[in-house]
């Protein structure tokens, strides 16, 4: 049986020996992404056509090694990685992606949950979870965990595209396993190349057939490396007493989930006010002058409010994943297009004191750890830390917090520009939205939504960093307590 056939390890559906097969990495088989099947949806203000955006993306996927996105999850036995086996040639009834079309003769807002999308505001502003759209843009068959893609024959990527007579929502939902956020973004704009009839622009998949992290781990010079956060790694008992705590913490604390909009001034000024309190705070104290990012002050903000609704101080500890591409020069070039996952996570661990302190305060200790823990040295430490444990067979990715912390859990996607990556011009066939308050080129995105198919019942204290629209206003999902949300609506002054 399938099913049994995927839980054990076995081969969940039959091989077929024509298929190209591509190995996954070791960083990609880490465990935390298996439950994790992730929605991207691009809402325009225009009306595109499903056809060519199909087609389009469909082409792609049959262009030198982009054929990988286009295969299917295989665990072989005997294999720890997972393989990708894609169809060749791709047939209509093994297509390369799952597609699907819907229309609706109606506005956007018209529609009872197309009108629940959020809207820019004037100031901050909360809105209903991404995941309360997922009926209206996931397919009724999507696969919701890696469990799902092995036990059937069904492609990686499923495009869903539903069409208004004001506006597109364009659906890609993906495993994690498959890439990360900035993966997402270069696929984007490589179909958009292909749309726009630019195959020759079409970027090279980089490094396919090779491991290059766990390379990289196994070089002299990560041998030679000890990360500097080493002593506080969880393990043994101290894993097993973090767990029960998170367990203690489940069952007597409910989590919300919102979507939060930012206006452009608003984010400058908290920036600004921040990196004023961590001058005139930490001045003189040794080491650089202080300096933080919007990124930075809107983490700390969060993480500030979260320290104040704990029932009494604690400790805290924010994880926030960092992208490798950027950080192992001679490595790693910048110009890659490496369509994998390449995210290690950095950690800043804060005293109850620490966690109380200013907003710029905060802020400067978490720009300070990220700065300390991404040196290429560090990165490969970080990697050779991975590696020991792989080696070792166990796929889990190393956890630095005190064992009765509290876990904020963070991640920014900016760099992606998933608001602006995919240009789907070619495909427009009514401009949506005219006027002055439209401020989007036409055929590129109004918005973008981010969510997982099926939420993971351990998500709490966690924020996403969606990205920055065309108007520089920024755009967050969080999961927390009400007691959480009501101080950061009172600290943000949601309208």
């Amino acid at each position: 049986m399938a099913w049994m056939s995927s839980i054990f390890g076995g081969v969940a559906v039959p091989l077929v020996e024509s298929d190209q097969v591509y190995q996954t990495t070791f960083h990609d088989n880490t465990q935390i992404f298996e439950p994790i099947v992730m929605a991207s949806v691009w809402q325009f203000n225009d009306v595109l056509d499903p056809i060519k955006l199909h087609s389009s993306l469909t082409r792609l996927l049959d262009i030198g090694d982009w054929r990988k996105l286009g295969g299917r999850f295989r665990r072989v036995t005997g294999e720890r990685k997972l393989q990708i086996h894609v169809p060749t040639p791709y047939t209509s009834q093994r297509p390369a992606v799952a597609f699907s079309h819907e229309a609706f003769g109606m506005k956007l807002e018209e529609h009872a949950l197309g009108d629940k999308f959020p809207k820019p505001t004037n100031r901050p502003s909360f809105h209903p979870p991404s995941e309360e759209l997922a009926p209206l843009v996931i397919g009724r068959d999507q696969p919701q965990t890696l469990q799902d893609f092995l036990a059937r024959d069904a492609p990686m990527l499923s495009l869903r595209i539903v069409s208004f007579s004001d506006a597109t929502l364009v659906s890609l939902t993906w495993p994690h396993n498959l890439m990360d956020a900035n993966g997402l973004g270069f696929l984007a704009n490589a179909w958009s190349l292909v749309l726009a009839g630019q195959e020759d622009k079409v970027p090279s998949v980089s490094s396919v057939g090779h491991d290059i992290l766990y390379e990289a781990a196994s070089s002299e010079a990560a041998q030679q490396e000890t990360s500097v956060i080493a002593d506080s790694r969880l393990s043994g008992l101290t894993m097993v007493s973090f767990a029960r705590s998170l367990l203690w913490d489940m069952y007597w604390n409910k989590m919300e989930s919102r979507v939060v909009h930012l206006p452009k001034e608003f984010v400058q000024k908290l920036r600004a006010e921040a990196l004023d309190e961590a001058k005139r705070e930490h001045h003189g104290a040794g080491g650089p002058e202080p300096w933080i990012s919007e990124f930075d002050a809107i983490l700390a903000l969060w993480l500030s409010n979260l320290a104040r609704s704990q029932s009494k101080p604690n400790h805290l500890t924010m994880c926030l994943p960092f992208d490798c591409r950027r950080r192992l020069p001679g490595i790693i070039s910048p110009d890659d297009t490496h369509v994998e996952n390449m995210v290690l996570n950095n950690f800043t661990l804060l005293s109850a004191e620490e966690a109380n302190a200013s907003v710029g305060s905060i802020a400067w200790n978490i720009r300070k750890e990220l700065m300390r823990q991404t040196t290429p040295a560090q990165v490969l430490a970080a990697l050779r830390t991975k590696k020991v444990q792989w080696d070792k067979g166990d796929n889990a990715a190393p956890m630095h917090t005190k064992p009765d912390s509290t876990l904020y859990i963070t991640t920014n996607w900016a760099a992606a520009k998933h608001f602006t990556v995919a240009q789907f011009g070619p495909a427009v066939m009514k401009q949506g939205e005219t006027g002055q308050q439209r401020v989007n080129p036409r055929g590129s995105p109004a918005l973008y939504h981010a969510f997982t198919v099926k939420p993971a019942w351990t998500n709490r204290n966690y924020l996403i960093t969606t990205g920055k629209d065309h108007r520089g206003d920024v755009w967050l999902h969080g999961t927390f307590t009400s007691q959480t949300w009501a101080l950061i609506e009172k600290s943000i002054g949601v309208e």
